[in-house]
């Protein structure tokens, strides 16, 4: 055996021993979430040590990957009818690791839709789309006017990604920030659909403003310099199609109101249609109410959901309408929750533990948030906002309780 083989085996040892000890001790204590989320990043870290002694021994020339599984397989293989994640952070960590650095491969405009985007393909195994959504916003700015007023925001796509994996809800794609160079990373393997919408500002700023209902020359996207800030969404893979309805609580758009804005019975038209009348579907739908009110996202005019003959699942899907005023609470959002009053036994049960939580709501994102590359994410009045409003949410649901009883609204569901 040569030397250096015999280096790097010594080296695994180590570090196999230094995580067997480290295991040890945590079996030894319980530890609060914020702890937990430290020991993860630890446990990142001694898998990258391991993989980096048995990636020199064994396969010098390859790329760096955890135990031969690149990070767009760990993503399909966790996609289920009733998930788009799973609850290990670990290996979250190295999806959106991967999202931060892989190759832009290819570049062209965004999907249909209202907002300025891109659609990006990663580099890897097999080429892995993302939607990309630069920067409008500085992280202060505070959004004034209608509930969905404004550009996309990007911080607000990363912010909820980890709220939704926080509350357990598991709906939401995987969603990083990155800064790329608009020069280097992304013209030169552009579309030219997407590549005639480039053009710099007065200040020699290169900026793009893309294609889509309300994108114009006059309102572009500018990177600082050609450094721009933005958001990666995950695209899901061919064998998970999104599938969109019009969501039954939808705004007018305009001054004229909804039906279910004057009609506090609304909810039993809704419940005796379909998809509404039996299956997940309803009660998915009052979940992403209670997980839009706590981002402020008034925005959400149709709901995307995955279905297969297993089921089907609303997912929480486009959310960058979401952390514009923080001082603004628009209960109207929890409109099906408080019509309809009806709530899943595993929703209520994990609201209940994030209210009694010795760290609070806002507390725990923001340590989540703090593995991101743009960190911070949100500023201190939008995390606030957070306990603020998972209290009003809970007055909602004790109000169902004494109007319809609590074992007439609390469904049991499993999950």
């Amino acid at each position: 055996m040569k030397l250096k083989d015999r280096v790097a085996i010594v080296l695994i040892l180590g570090v196999l021993f230094l995580l067997f000890f480290y295991n040890s001790k945590l079996e030894k204590k319980q530890k609060n979430p914020v702890e937990i989320i430290d020991d993860v990043k630890d446990e990142i870290h001694k898998k990258e040590l391991i993989y980096d002694a048995l990636h020199k021994l064994n396969n010098p020339n390859e790329e760096k990957e955890y135990f031969n599984i690149h990070a767009w397989d760990v993503w399909h293989d966790m996609i289920s009818v009733r998930a788009l994640t799973i609850d290990s952070d670990v290996e979250i960590y190295k999806v959106l690791k991967a999202m931060s650095s892989a190759k832009i491969t290819q570049a062209t405009t965004g999907y249909k839709g209202t907002q300025l985007k891109a659609m990006f393909s990663l580099d890897g195994p097999q080429i892995q789309n993302v939607v990309f959504k630069p920067k409008r916003y500085s992280r202060n700015k505070i959004i004034l006017g209608t509930p969905y007023e404004g550009y996309d925001r990007h911080n607000a796509e990363i912010a909820a990604f980890h709220l939704d994996r926080l509350l357990g809800f598991y709906r939401a794609p995987p969603v990083v920030g990155r800064y790329i160079n608009l020069a280097t990373e992304v013209l030169p393997v552009a579309a030219k659909k997407l590549a005639t919408t480039f053009i710099k500002d007065k200040d020699e700023n290169l900026c793009f403003y893309g294609k889509c209902l309300y994108c114009n020359q006059k309102e572009p996207a500018c990177a600082n310099n050609v450094t721009m800030e933005g958001a990666l969404i995950l695209w899901l893979p061919e064998k998970w199609p999104v599938l969109k309805l019009p969501h039954p609580w939808r705004r007018t758009y305009n001054k004229k109101k909804a039906k279910w804005e004057t009609d506090s019975y609304y909810c039993e038209s809704v419940i005796i249609k379909e998809p509404y009348a039996k299956g997940p579907r309803l009660l998915d739908l009052i979940d992403t109410s209670i997980f839009d009110f706590l981002i402020g996202n008034a925005d959400r005019h149709h709901y995307e959901y995955i279905e297969n003959e297993n089921g089907s699942m609303v997912i929480h899907l486009d959310n960058a309408k979401s952390f514009g005023n923080p001082f603004v609470d628009e209960k109207s959002i929890l409109s099906p929750l408080v019509q309809c009053c009806q709530l899943r036994s595993s929703t209520y049960n994990r609201l209940k533990i994030a209210a009694s939580n010795e760290n609070s709501l806002s507390v725990l994102l923001d340590k989540r948030l703090s593995i991101d590359p743009i960190y911070p994410i949100l500023t201190s009045d939008h995390l606030l906002a957070l306990d603020r409003r998972l209290l009003l949410v809970q007055d909602a649901v004790e109000k169902c309780f004494k109007e319809k009883k609590k074992e007439n609204v609390i469904i049991e569901d499993h999950l």
